[in-house]
């Protein structure tokens, strides 16, 4: 299971329409109608209850929406507090050194083995 079948789910699940979800997603329909089978498959039970052309979630659909909502929400959180932290912007990191001294030239040696600054989570030489 990929990140890409949850979100193809919950996008298909929002519209009730496959056509319309993959056009969301940008992606060919039979594409996404393969992904959400194949989600389906590995998970054992029917997402999905098909109707003439459209489509609603099924009770075991009901309740794996709100875990996988929960799941790309998680996911997008973590993502933005990484990149915050990649641009300097994390909280302080809480590493002990002894002296500030000593965590400054520990920074400073990590940050000329590696093309872009060093910023660890939260050092004392951060402040």
């Amino acid at each position: 299971m990929e990140l890409r079948h949850l979100r193809y789910f919950a996008i298909a699940a929002e519209e009730e329409n496959f056509h319309r979800a993959a056009a969301r997603l940008h992606v060919a329909q039979p594409a996404l109608s393969k992904q959400i089978a194949q989600l389906e498959a590995e998970l054992g039970c029917n997402l999905f209850e098909r109707v003439k052309g459209r489509v609603r979630l099924s009770e075991a659909g009901r309740l794996y929406l709100e875990d996988v909502r929960r799941i790309l929400r998680d996911v997008a959180q973590a993502t933005e507090r990484i990149q915050q932290m990649a641009l300097g912007r994390s909280a302080r990191c809480a590493w002990v050194f002894g002296k500030r001294r000593d965590a400054r030239r520990s920074c400073r040696a990590r940050s000329a083995l590696s093309a872009r600054p060093f910023r660890p989570l939260s050092c004392a030489c951060s402040k």
